[in-house]
């Protein structure tokens, strides 16, 4: 009768943990709806869309348009354009919603993947489940939906798949190929996400000791999405490669903007925090794939992170993010096996400690992800003087113009989203440099400025901005006879804060 009894307290007990777990998961997705709600479309997401619009509309990448990402970082914001015009809709809330559905896709597949692994074996699933939801709803903040919030989505199934083969477990074929084709999403999104992918990849080969281990579906389906999408650069974006990585090369890549200062950001002492807090805070037999593989994961962002040396926010989310989901799954554990908590009080209070470090760090993290400009006055402005206009920035900084042109529904007139070009030559004026190289950067400065007058003088925009910032750019502009030419039709109306707005004076 005691036996009943107790296992249907249990039974009561489990079915109020999955009611309560249910409220928290809908209580996460509410205030990320109210998030999404609040927050502006992020900068790069919204210049992203307008290349992708310009690209369906027949525009060429990289002729018409110039983007400095390679041609994955707009192709995955075609889904939520064709949807969003299908249904006579803006594409910022599609694109808003198949994130989240995706985000929501990710868990499942993840889930399933580590079923037959007994890796969740005495984790708590419904704390688990909040806090994962948490990582990918609530704190990319005003980074939702950029290209490693998606990437990090995409690699997720493939994580806990790699987990899973660390434990031999079996992993449905149809699982493994998604996660597979998920992992090829990633890699083809930035090349150097492999990094998160092959930390892991060499913990499991060491587990085995064999390379044959690499030998599974999963791999093939990466492999093959990969060589697919190198395919469509090779056939139908090869400007990419003849007219761009040139630019790249001696303009984007060698800038690194903070110097040292970028290893006091987030993305490291988030890393480097949780993984002292497992050492202390886990017993080392309750080490194993489940913490190992996203660990790993969070370490090859990191190193991504740094490679790509701009300092950039959401270059670190992936690490921060992986890194807290580490640390997510060793708390489940703890929550639902009793035997994992520590006895006595001093490791109490360093679990604690670790706890408080932890949240402190997340919070300061989600603050780093909030870093959209406020461009309310501005696009009152703009448009007052001149209703859904033909518009063009200059300025180094892409959020000038973005995402305020999708705002107040004008046009974009540039083939460019910003002077980038220009702002990456003057950072390196001061470099000891070779002839040669100082004669190409001479040359795409002149191109950068050549674009920008034509685009000036054929898109003729309403609006033009000009950013008052570190580099005078009316200066910069006037200095140059072709710009200057351009400007003598317009006139400056007015300033807000550090954008000029610059009207035409002769309609």
């Amino acid at each position: 009768m005691s036996t009943f009894f107790d296992a249907k307290m249990a039974g009561r007990r489990t079915e109020r943990a999955s009611v309560i777990g249910g409220v928290a998961v809908l209580a996460v997705v509410a205030v990320a709806l109210a998030l999404r709600a609040t927050f502006r479309t992020n900068v790069d997401v919204a210049w992203l869309l307008t290349v992708g619009e310009k690209v369906l509309d027949g525009q060429r990448l990289y002729a018409d348009i110039l983007e400095v990402n390679p041609p994955a970082s707009m192709i995955i914001y075609w889904p939520a354009i064709l949807i969003a015009r299908t249904l006579g809709l803006t594409p910022e809330p599609v694109l808003d919603a198949l994130v989240g559905l995706g985000a929501g896709a990710s868990l499942w597949l993840a889930r399933r993947a580590l079923d037959g692994s007994g890796l969740l074996s005495g984790v708590a699933g419904w704390p688990l489940l909040v806090m994962a939801a948490a990582i990918l709803l609530l704190l990319p903040m005003h980074n939702f939906a950029q290209r490693e919030h998606i990437a990090l989505i995409c690699l997720l199934p493939a994580l806990a798949v790699m987990a899973a083969r660390a434990e031999t477990a079996a992993v449905p074929r149809w699982l493994a190929a998604l996660a597979g084709i998920g992992a090829g999403i990633a890699v083809s999104i930035k090349p150097h996400f492999l990094l998160a992918v092959l930390l892991p990849e060499l913990y499991l080969v060491a587990r085995a000791r064999s390379l044959r281990s690499v030998l599974r579906i999963e791999t093939f389906a990466a492999a093959a999405v990969v060589l697919a999408y190198a395919l469509v650069v090779l056939t139908v974006f090869p400007a990419f490669l003849t007219e761009m990585l040139p630019i790249v090369r001696d303009v984007y890549l060698p800038v690194r903007h903070y110097g040292a200062g970028i290893l006091r950001m987030p993305a490291l002492p988030v890393w480097i925090a949780t993984g002292l807090g497992l050492a202390f805070c886990v017993r080392w037999r309750e080490w194993g794939p489940r913490l190992v593989v996203p660990y790993l994961a969070s370490a090859g962002f990191v190193a991504a992170f740094l490679a790509q040396g701009k300092g950039w926010s959401y270059h670190g989310y992936p690490a921060v993010a992986l890194a807290l989901l580490t640390a997510a799954v060793a708390l489940a554990h703890k929550i639902g096996t009793p035997a994992a908590r520590p006895t006595g009080l001093a490791p109490r209070l360093v679990e604690i400690l670790f706890g408080v470090v932890l949240a402190v760090m997340a919070y300061q993290a989600a603050l780093w992800f909030r870093d959209g400009r406020d461009s309310g006055t501005l696009a009152s402005v703009v448009s007052r003087l001149a209703p859904q206009p033909r518009l063009i920035a200059i300025s180094s900084d892409l959020s000038v113009g973005h995402p305020l042109l999708r705002e107040i529904g004008g046009q974009w007139v540039g083939r460019v989203c910003s002077q980038w070009i220009s702002e990456g030559i003057a950072l390196r004026r001061g470099e000891d440099l070779d002839e040669a190289t100082r004669a190409r950067l001479e040359a795409h400065a002149a191109r950068d400025r050549g674009l920008l007058a034509e685009d000036i003088r054929q898109g003729r925009p309403d609006i033009i901005l000009i950013h008052e910032d570190w580099l005078d750019w009316t200066k910069w502009a006037l200095s140059d006879p072709g710009l200057a030419a351009a400007l003598s039709e317009y006139r400056r109306a007015e300033t807000v804060r550090d954008v000029a707005v610059w009207v035409r004076s002769k309609r």
